[in-house]
C-alpha cells in the first residue's frame, strides 16, 4: 500500500512539476538528439567566444501531448553558455540557460525542433502539419496543455482561461497585468495589458491555421496623487 502511494506521488510530481526521466543512449530517438546537440556545440565552437554545456536529455511526459500527437515522443534539454577562457576578446553577455524540446516519430526521425529565437513558430507548424482541430472547449484545453507541457511552462499556466472569439478564432492562455506608462510629481498613468495566444482556424474543418502570441492594451488611465497621502506613505516607509 505504501509503495503504491509513493508511486502515485512520484507520478503526480512528474506531471505537475516537470521531473523527467533521462533518455537512454540505447533509445531510438537518442541519435537525433545527439545530432542536434552536436550541431549546437559546433556552432559555439565556430563562434569561439563560448561553449554550450548540456545537461542530460529527458523524456517529456505529457498526457495531453500523448493524446494530441500519439505517434510522437518528446524530449527536452537545458544547456548553459560558458565563456571560452581562450577567446582573444571578452565574451559578450551570455544566456543563463536555454531550454529546447525536440519530438521524434516512431522511426526516430525529428518531427519537431525549435527555430532560432522562437518558441511559437515550430509549435504552429506542428499543429498545422498534423491537421489538429479546435472545435470544442475540450479541444482548446488539450492544445493549450500540450503547448505548456512541451514548452516547459510552469503548470499554473495550464489554468489560464481560453475563449472562443468567433468561428475563426480562439484566444488561449489569457492573462493580464497593470503596466506603468508615465508618471509625474502629482500623477501616474497606467494601462492594462492583456496577453493571450491567438489561434485561427478554418471554420469549415476546424483545423488550426495559425498560432501567435499577442498582447493588447486597454483602460489607459491617469491617477492623481494626493501630496498629503504620498507624504504619509513615505513616512510610514
Amino acid at each position: 500500500m505504501t509503495s503504491t502511494l509513493v508511486g502515485l506521488m512520484v507520478f503526480h510530481i512528474q506531471f505537475q512539476y516537470g521531473i523527467r526521466i533521462p533518455v537512454a543512449e540505447s533509445h531510438d530517438m537518442y541519435p537525433a538528439l545527439e545530432a542536434y546537440q552536436e550541431s549546437v556545440e559546433q556552432r559555439y565552437r565556430a563562434g569561439g567566444y563560448a561553449f554550450a554545456n548540456f545537461r542530460p536529455w529527458r523524456h517529456v511526459y505529457s498526457p495531453a501531448a500523448g493524446q494530441l500527437f500519439p505517434e510522437l515522443r518528446f524530449a527536452r534539454v537545458r544547456y548553459f553558455e560558458r565563456p571560452n577562457p581562450a577567446a582573444p576578446e571578452r565574451s559578450p553577455d551570455l544566456a543563463a540557460w536555454t531550454d529546447v524540446t525536440i519530438a521524434c516519430d516512431a522511426k526516430g526521425d525529428v518531427a519537431y525542433r525549435p527555430y532560432a529565437h522562437s518558441r511559437n513558430d515550430p509549435f504552429a507548424a506542428l499543429l498545422v502539419n498534423h491537421q489538429i482541430k479546435i472545435q470544442t472547449n475540450r479541444d482548446a484545453e488539450l492544445v493549450w496543455h500540450t503547448f505548456c507541457d512541451i514548452s516547459g511552462r510552469h503548470f499554473t499556466h495550464k489554468q489560464q482561461p481560453f475563449e472562443r472569439i468567433s468561428d475563426r478564432e480562439w484566444h488561449l492562455g489569457q492573462g493580464s497585468y497593470e503596466e506603468g506608462v508615465s508618471s509625474g510629481r502629482d500623477f501616474r498613468t497606467t494601462t492594462t495589458v492583456t496577453y493571450y495566444t491567438r489561434v485561427t482556424i478554418d471554420p469549415e474543418t476546424g483545423r488550426i491555421t495559425s498560432w501567435k502570441s499577442c498582447s493588447d492594451t486597454s483602460n489607459r488611465r491617469t491617477i492623481l496623487i494626493d501630496p498629503v497621502e504620498e507624504t504619509e506613505d513615505n513616512r510610514s516607509d
